[in-house]
């Protein structure tokens, strides 16, 4: 409503400035005027240096994740040579590969979030969702398990030292703040970050033309 009177007040001061002039009177001109008034595009705030911070970050992640791949093969090594029997790294294999597959992954990402790529920010998004919800799941059972599990772990050692309640209560509640941690605030920051409208406006602007996972609904790429 406001727009309209706002451009009928445009036109109506043109027609009374020269009536007679042609091109005040001609259609495309005063469809011109009316583009030119329409209300501005809704802005956004520009989250380039969020997306930088968030892409380096993954990369370490993955450059975390690459240092485990040399870690598992010398605990494979030095398990061998403390129990005399040969290597078997064959064992390892899935390990890994899925540690090779995620820094690789994780590297990958970090750079597309650090040049605002748009497909970074739908995997980064999906990446995250499924990281929390795993988390999610992990600090539920842990926080059944944990005790049971500890409380058998102390009924099967020395009968001559009776668990300490105030040890394994300190040992249950720092391994789930660290799950807690990792698992949950960390994926959930990142979640929030990259399903913001900024950061999605911010990575269409600076990269308008249309991704792949544009087309594709989030739920629908994860699942596929």
């Amino acid at each position: 409503m406001v727009y309209q009177t706002r451009t009928a007040k445009v036109i109506g001061y043109l027609l009374w400035i020269n009536p007679s002039h042609p091109e005040y009177m001609d259609e495309q001109y005063l469809e011109a005027v009316m583009v030119d008034s329409s209300p501005p595009a809704p802005a956004y705030k520009d989250r380039s240096t969020g997306l930088i911070i968030f892409g380096v970050l993954t990369i370490l992640l993955g450059c975390v994740c690459a240092l485990f791949v040399p870690l598992v093969l010398f605990g494979q090594i030095m398990s061998a040579k403390a129990t005399g029997t040969p290597s078997n790294f064959s064992v390892l294999l899935p390990a890994v590969s899925l540690y090779g597959v995620l820094a690789l992954a994780l590297v990958g990402l970090g750079t597309g979030s650090i040049k605002a790529r748009r497909w970074a920010r739908a995997l980064l998004l999906i990446f995250s969702w499924s990281w929390l919800v795993m988390g999610i799941v992990m600090l539920i059972a842990m926080a059944f398990l944990m005790p049971k599990m500890l409380a058998n772990v102390a009924a099967t050692g020395s009968t001559g030292h009776p668990p300490m309640p105030g040890v394994m209560t300190t040992v249950i509640i720092v391994m789930l703040a660290f799950f807690g941690v990792f698992f949950v605030i960390v994926p959930g920051i990142g979640a929030s970050f990259y399903g913001s409208r900024h950061v999605k406006a911010t990575c269409e602007a600076r990269n308008p033309a249309v991704c792949w996972t544009d087309g594709c609904p989030l739920p629908v790429l994860a699942c596929s």
